[in-house]
């Protein structure tokens, strides 16, 4: 089935960080060389966090297209994971997003990740900055709430 893309600029990603929270983005097409440099600026960013409790939104609201090849190489990435004190992640989605993207980080979640747990979004983002807030304050790491 070929989908239609939403969304008519180039594919690209984003990753800050405010605090301790990690805001990625991605949208567009994800391609199998554009995960690896945003898995690149991520782990760099995830280096400097992991010394204390933090957590991370994760928009992939745009991103309307997965490439089928991506899902080995973001399989083999992500299991190079070293996040020991990430404590939450909350996904942002829509409904222009691939279905496949939400399928994937479903099998890609580690059980074993000390405190991890995830949450799922639609539209605003402030929902899942509140919520992960609330998993921070748990570890007297939070950030002043969005109303």
């Amino acid at each position: 089935m070929k989908r239609e893309s939403l969304f008519d600029y180039d594919a690209g990603f984003d990753v800050s960080v405010a605090g301790r929270v990690l805001f990625a983005r991605y949208w567009g097409t994800m391609t199998t060389q554009g995960l690896r440099d945003f898995f690149a600026d991520y782990h760099q960013r995830v280096q400097a966090l992991d010394v204390a409790p933090w957590a991370e939104i994760v928009d992939f609201r745009q991103v309307s297209l997965v490439a089928p090849e991506v899902f080995s190489v973001a399989t083999a990435l992500y299991s190079e994971t070293f996040c020991v004190r990430h404590c939450a992640t909350a996904y942002l989605f829509s409904r222009h997003t691939d279905p496949r993207l939400r399928l994937l980080l479903q099998r890609l979640e580690d059980p074993q990740s000390w405190g991890t747990s995830c949450c799922n979004f639609a539209g605003d983002f402030r929902p899942a900055l509140n919520w992960v807030n609330g998993r921070l304050s748990l570890y007297g790491e939070g950030v002043q709430q969005v109303r």
